[in-house]
């Protein structure tokens, strides 16, 4: 049996989350989503400079794929670490509320929260207890921020990826 690693692990778990509608949370079909990504970055970086990384891949397929649903379902990324500085909560709050005002008119919405790890811990940093436990808070205000603005009739899924 061929070992998985924790990030592609994570990545399968992350496609069938954002696509169960098409793979009825069967993991065999969300491979096969992750694969063809795979692929394509693979193809992508070896015919150009630009790099694309998995989630600007899975944001440009969600876009598509959520095209023909755009009337029942809204989809929107935030990254908590533009241009890998530190996490900054007002101006990812600030992030957080506009993606929201996107959100609002639809029944199902899902809101991607990446890279909040690596904003609260930057490269060649320890992950320690104290980050443990700013990464846990930011978490819960996240949550409840987002569930205090995100109308009642809207099935919002909050994703941290």
């Amino acid at each position: 049996m061929e070992k998985i690693s924790q990030q592609d692990l994570t990545n399968l778990h992350f496609l069938n989350t954002l696509f169960a509608d098409l793979t009825g949370s069967d993991l065999y079909l969300a491979k096969q989503i992750k694969d063809a990504i795979d692929t394509f970055l693979l193809e992508n970086e070896n015919r150009s400079s630009l790099k694309t990384s998995f989630t600007q891949a899975v944001h440009k397929l969600t876009n598509h794929h959520l095209d023909d649903t755009r009337s029942s379902h809204g989809f929107c990324f935030c990254n908590a670490s533009p241009d890998d500085n530190p996490l900054n909560l007002l101006w990812l709050r600030a992030e957080v509320f506009q993606q929201i005002k996107h959100l609002i008119h639809f029944k199902k919405a899902t809101l991607i929260v990446t890279n909040l790890k690596k904003a609260i811990c930057p490269k060649g940093r320890r992950w320690t207890q104290k980050r443990q436990q700013e990464y846990n808070d930011t978490l819960v205000y996240l949550r409840t921020f987002t569930c205090a603005r995100i109308p009642s009739q809207t099935q919002l899924t909050l994703l941290f990826y």
